[in-house]
């Protein structure tokens, strides 16, 4: 190699060196990027965690959390408008970027049902962050799958201002 080549790869070399020194990392992005999971997930082992779950999760901007305890089979009803799972999800989506301050999900008396599923009237609440408020009492259906995992299969609530359509944005 020639003189001019040598000094030019200790040029390079000691500008990495010193830029690897100041914390700069050549091979990050410019900008950071968002996540794209929030939070970790965990799974309900009684009926009782089924709601608190839900509202940690979407008071917690953890839409896996949320969508962890809805089951495969949901199907809801709000007032006349049904609606499926991928609905639900969406809508929960929805709530999670609109930012909830509050999240609120609770049985109003212990769920009654077999061993393997439970039925009850369930309270909620959302507030968002933007002053959003909605509130209403829901019929909800869970079961224990095979890996004993409970989750929501059902809702049903009857059409009010307010009501989950509404918070929503309709379906």
């Amino acid at each position: 190699m020639d003189m001019v080549t040598r000094r030019t790869m200790r040029a390079g070399w000691a500008a990495l060196a010193m830029a690897l020194l100041w914390g700069c990392d050549p091979f990050a992005p410019s900008e950071p990027e968002s996540p794209t999971v929030a939070g970790s997930v965990r799974a309900a082992s009684s009926p009782s965690e089924v709601p608190t779950l839900l509202g940690r999760g979407l008071s917690g901007g953890n839409v896996l959390q949320a969508v962890a305890v809805v089951d495969p089979a949901f199907r809801g009803l709000s007032g006349s408008l049904p609606f499926s799972r991928p609905d639900f999800v969406t809508c929960l989506e929805r709530l999670v970027k609109g930012g909830l301050d509050t999240a609120r999900f609770s049985w109003t008396s212990t769920p009654s049902g077999a061993s393997d599923s439970v039925s009850g009237d369930v309270d909620w609440l959302l507030v968002e962050s933007g002053g959003g408020r909605w509130q209403g009492r829901a019929t909800w259906g869970v079961v224990r799958g095979e890996s004993a995992e409970w989750t929501l299969v059902r809702w049903s609530e009857p059409a009010t201002s307010g009501d989950w359509s509404d918070a929503c944005g309709g379906f």
